[in-house]
């Protein structure tokens, strides 16, 4: 009898330590996406704004071939101080209105 109860009372232990985890992953992972949709949005305020200015003093040279501004063009030009990324491995992509979208989010709620 006592041996049932001892392993009985470790199966409890031990389904309450996995809940715990997996509670835990939950959360961190939540959490964590948050976080990265958070970055992604003011990585993309920092390349619309670096366009809008480089758009202002040379609108001579506002669009390569397919029609969108290049990241490195606008590092080149002093307008932006380095190579922005998206914490999840999206892509910026930005079109000759200095409007910028993810290609992993998309664009931010408050965008334009």
């Amino acid at each position: 009898m006592e041996k049932k109860t001892e392993s009985s009372e470790l199966l409890i232990y031990v389904l309450v330590i996995i809940g715990v985890i997996f509670i835990f992953v939950k959360t961190y992972t939540f959490f964590n996406n948050k976080i990265s949709r958070i970055n992604c949005e003011s990585n993309i305020t920092i390349l619309e704004k670096s366009a809008e200015r480089f758009i202002t003093y040379r609108a001579d040279k506002i669009a390569n071939e397919e029609g969108y501004l290049d990241i490195p063009l606008l590092i080149r030009g002093r307008f932006l101080t380095m190579h922005l990324k998206c914490p999840q491995k999206g892509f910026y992509k930005v079109n000759a209105a200095a409007r910028v979208y993810c290609t992993e989010h998309g664009r931010p709620r408050g965008g334009r």
